[in-house]
């Protein structure tokens, strides 16, 4: 992980983060090596840091070098993670998924409880709850 997102794609997640009905502001927190960006959402919900990750599959590694005060991962359309990654992060109170999941987890008061409807019947299935 690191910082190789290209400049339409950072401009695309600041578009999206600027129209969102949630969204009061969004701002870069400057990072070295991370995208991370600060959200101050509407309606008493708390302010929100975001990692953009760059990584192809966003793992173990990603999660141990990621910076602090995270509260959701947005991975990129071509990027990936796995169903325990997300589970471990969901313990840590962060949650993970690509654009779409993070628009509509900008709705819930605590975004890590956030889950797609696959993500809550694969959990169910697997006697995994959180």
């Amino acid at each position: 992980m690191g910082k190789t997102l290209n400049t339409g794609t950072l401009s695309f997640f600041m578009q999206k983060m600027n129209v969102h009905t949630m969204v009061e502001r969004v701002r870069p927190i400057p990072d070295v090596a991370h995208h991370v960006f600060e959200l101050a959402r509407k309606e008493g919900r708390p302010i929100t840091k975001i990692l953009y990750s760059d990584a192809y599959e966003f793992g173990d590694a990603d999660m141990l070098f990621m910076p602090s005060g995270i509260d959701f991962v947005l991975i990129t359309p071509h990027s990936g993670y796995d169903d325990n990654i997300r589970r471990k992060l969901s313990q840590r109170r962060i949650g993970i998924g690509d654009m779409t999941k993070l628009m509509a987890a900008l709705n819930v008061h605590e975004m890590w409880t956030f889950r797609l409807k696959s993500e809550k019947k694969k959990d169910e299935e697997e006697g995994w709850a959180n």
